[in-house]
């Protein structure tokens, strides 16, 4: 049976749950509710991990509790139990450089300033997939700091196109890496 990864970059905890840095949870979550796969914390990998069958497909899915900055410990963890060829793996995270709502599939090593894809480039390498997903909603740069603004939770209308727009485009796209 091939195994494929769906990992999402995001911080543990109430604290962080509705923000735009975790809108790589939002997206997992919504595509375990859909195959009715639940989530258990696998302590010793510091990880979230859900996992349903798609035809001669295991899926994995793996929200790494270490915080943003060290997602790639979690994620090389899962990646070498399961013996998960980088090819396999699929990076979902959000996106700082790209508007809100555009969604951008990706094969490529850089992690464009991003801390947690650094993370995992350091720990396993290049060559995996990644699905960004642009959070920016700003007027301009100016109004707030990145890292501040990341941090911030969606607006009522951002909520609004995150359920009608964004999680379906973005699960669509996942179906597309597994094969579905």
């Amino acid at each position: 049976m091939k195994v494929k990864l769906i990992a999402a970059l995001g911080n543990p905890g109430k604290k962080y749950e509705s923000t735009r840095h975790n809108v790589g949870f939002m997206i997992l979550d919504h595509l375990a509710e859909q195959f009715s796969a639940s989530f258990i914390v696998e302590q010793k990998w510091s990880v979230a991990t859900a996992a349903f069958d798609l035809g001669e497909t295991r899926v994995i899915l793996a929200k790494p509790q270490t915080f943003m900055n060290n997602s790639g410990e979690a994620i090389s963890a899962v990646k070498n139990f399961f013996k998960i060829a980088n090819a396999d793996i699929l990076v979902v995270h959000d996106e700082i450089d790209l508007p809100l709502g555009k969604i951008r599939m990706s094969f490529d090593a850089s992690d464009a300033g991003h801390n947690g894809v650094k993370s995992i480039i350091e720990q396993i390498g290049q060559d995996f997939h990644r699905l960004r997903i642009g959070v920016d909603g700003r007027q301009s740069r100016l109004d707030m700091d990145t890292h501040d603004y990341v941090l911030q939770n969606f607006t009522t209308e951002e909520e609004d196109a995150l359920k009608t727009k964004i999680l379906p485009e973005a699960q669509g796209e996942i179906k597309k890496f597994i094969g579905y």
